[in-house]
């Protein structure tokens, strides 16, 4: 017989640790587990069920199959008698009556929800709790019913402030045309020593089949283009003065919306990247994405290999960072129309040049056709109309620097590159340029009938790979080519100066 298992614990300090996360912390909680069988007496006996709610009020084992037959005759609320109400559901909860929704934990809850087996239920989803640790699938069957993952913070007494939701390796989260809200960081720390932030551990899939798909933290007050009280979070996840990202996206982890927005928000204070994906990260068939990363170190936002498509006539992508834009592997990016903008270092006016900045780098290519939309990689604000500012890191200096391949193609959008070098001395093969491509193999800027602007700015004066715009290519490098079919005088404005170490420029 399947049970759910609750036991609260008013003063005693339970102390455990997830080896997995290396995590070690003191947690004073209530407990609520499906397991099989034991099921401690009828409603009343320290649990009861009036109306919609289930209210825990001591130890107690629940068979499973009385919270499903609460979810045949409506939706279906549990929840502890104090706010540090601990959920473990280690045995599948499923219901397949239609529009009757799950919501566990109150918002504003501290105690932690683990979800050990699946839960598979024809409504809405919510969870509510200091800390959400998701072992296995969660879903909704149900056309319209979102699933809300909330974090606000269980704090045991140490520095970890334990706001976060992580998702282990080969979990799925799924929608059928609604929202996927994956909401850490509640609490909405900004500043400071606090763990608050969203882990996709490999081999995921969030999939909404035309929903929304917001990763993100905070508060629900409108700000970052966001509405508020709309129940999205406008803020950021969080990770701060520890090593690890706000918004950590590990090894093949799809987003598939099928349509509907996608938002990534994560902020840093310098200890590490703000929002990092590891290889292979694809986001298939969007409607408009939105990437923002807010950190005070060199990374707001750094990819390995990733995809992203979006497949809505005219949805734009954005990457937003405070600081720098960058990606270790591939970055291919394709829209139907949608424009496609790149903005680094977009708090220039508050921080000026300083030794961070916000340089856009791509080590091992870039590649982005938008069948129409116009493209742009600049700095200085969030519509990149400034320049991407390079870093006084010695290797790092270039505004904008693309490695191996570069392939833009508008299909009649205008295209804009606008960068700045930092003020540095460089070496070798490392550059001074405001724009530099590196040994490219593969290079064309295409904008078919739209404008094209190369805008390279350098401020060294010492070194050998110093230009405003600079193609700096070994010997088995393929020619490049910018091509524009527009017949306007203007239509292909360089400002820099021009320097090809090797190969051919072509325009």
């Amino acid at each position: 017989m399947k049970s759910l298992y609750a036991k609260l614990i008013y003063k005693n300090v339970c102390i455990f640790t997830f080896v997995a996360f290396l995590f070690n912390f003191n947690v004073v909680a209530q407990t609520l587990t499906t397991q099989n069988g034991g099921q401690t007496g009828t409603s009343g006996t320290n649990w009861s069920i009036s109306g919609t709610t289930l209210t825990v009020t001591g130890t107690a084992s629940i068979d499973a199959s009385t919270v499903e037959t609460a979810l045949g005759n409506g939706s279906l609320t549990i929840v502890g008698n104090t706010t540090d109400f601990d959920v473990t559901i280690s045995e599948s909860i499923i219901s397949s009556t239609a529009g009757n929704g799950l919501t566990i934990g109150n918002d504003g809850d501290t105690g932690q929800i683990r979800i050990n087996q699946s839960v598979t239920i024809a409504g809405a989803i919510t969870f509510n709790g200091g800390y959400v640790y998701t072992l296995a699938d969660v879903e909704s069957t149900q056309s319209g019913a979102d699933i809300i993952l909330k974090a606000s913070e269980n704090v045991p007494g140490s520095n970890l402030s334990n706001g976060w939701i992580i998702f282990t390796n080969l979990v799925d989260v799924t929608t059928t045309n609604s929202d996927i809200i994956i909401w850490s960081n509640a609490a909405n720390r900004t500043s400071g020593q606090a763990n608050n932030e969203v882990v996709l551990q490999g081999n995921n899939i969030l999939s909404t089949s035309g929903g929304k798909i917001v990763i993100a933290g905070g508060l629900d007050d409108g700000s970052n283009g966001g509405t508020a009280a709309d129940g999205i979070p406008d803020g950021y996840a969080y990770r701060g003065s520890y090593t690890g990202e706000a918004v950590d996206i590990r090894a093949n982890v799809t987003i598939d919306s099928d349509g509907g927005e996608i938002i990534i928000r994560g902020q840093q204070n310098g200890a590490d990247t703000a929002v990092r994906s590891d290889n292979t990260f694809n986001i298939n068939n969007a409607g408009a994405v939105t990437i923002d990363g807010k950190n005070t170190g060199i990374y707001s936002v750094l990819f390995g290999i990733a995809n992203l498509n979006v497949s809505n006539a005219n949805a734009s992508l954005t990457l937003n960072g405070t600081t720098s834009i960058a990606a270790l592997g591939l970055l291919t990016v394709t829209t139907q129309g949608g424009d496609v903008l790149f903005a680094s270092n977009v708090d220039d006016a508050t921080d000026g040049e300083t030794t961070v900045n916000g340089f856009i780098r791509m080590n091992a290519g870039l590649s982005i056709t938008t069948n129409g939309g116009d493209i742009t990689l600049g700095g200085e604000n969030a519509s990149a109309t400034g320049y991407a500012m390079g870093s006084s890191n010695g290797s790092l200096t270039e505004g904008i620097r693309v490695d191996v391949s570069n392939n833009l193609n508008s299909g009649g959008g205008s295209i804009s590159l606008k960068g700045k070098s930092y003020a540095a001395s460089v070496g070798a093969a490392t550059g001074a340029a405001g724009v530099m491509f590196f040994n490219v193999i593969s290079g064309v800027v295409n904008s078919g009938t739209g404008t094209i602007l190369l805008d390279g700015y350098s401020q060294t004066s010492a070194g050998n790979a110093i230009a405003g715009i600079l193609w700096w290519n070994n010997s088995t490098a393929s020619d490049f080519t910018i091509q524009s079919a527009n017949t306007n005088a203007n239509a292909l404005p360089s400002t820099a100066f021009l320097q090809a170490s090797q190969g051919k420029l072509m325009v």
